[in-house]
């Protein structure tokens, strides 16, 4: 029995797969799912950083700040912070972290503090926050 070689089909061979594996699925959404979470978790202290740096900038334009003592400096920063955001969600004493010094015959107001956040059980992340700004005489900041 001769058949034409059109009748004979040849086995297909499978093809590139297209697509996503149910176990590559399952990796990207874990991943996707540990970036939200951390950045859930890291956002809120960069926020109140950025706000930080926002008043510290608002400051140093103060009219007569160059002439202010360092504790009235210190806190007139705090004013500002709390002008700038709810203060009751904050842990932050910027009393404490907040320091006014001379460098290179220039006044200097700065911040250096850390943020110890909960990540996951009896871990947590270490942030180190630092600015600092010159206050120079003409009330317009130099940073």
């Amino acid at each position: 029995m001769n058949l034409p070689m059109q009748a004979i089909r040849q086995p297909k061979l499978p093809g590139k797969q297209q697509g996503l594996s149910t176990f590559s699925l399952l990796v990207f959404v874990g991943l996707l799912g540990f970036v939200g979470f951390t950045a859930l978790k890291l956002v809120p202290a960069y926020l109140e950083f950025e706000v930080i740096k926002s008043a510290l900038k608002d400051v140093v334009k103060t009219e007569g700040i160059n002439n202010y003592r360092s504790h009235q400096i210190v806190n007139e920063l705090n004013k500002v912070v709390q002008r700038h955001k709810n203060a009751s969600r904050s842990k932050l004493d910027i009393q404490k972290i907040a320091r006014v010094y001379s460098e290179d015959g220039r006044k200097m107001i700065g911040v250096d503090y850390e943020v110890a956040v909960p990540f996951i059980k009896n871990t947590s992340v270490l942030l180190n926050f630092k600015r600092e700004v010159a206050i120079n005489p003409y009330g317009t900041p130099s940073n």
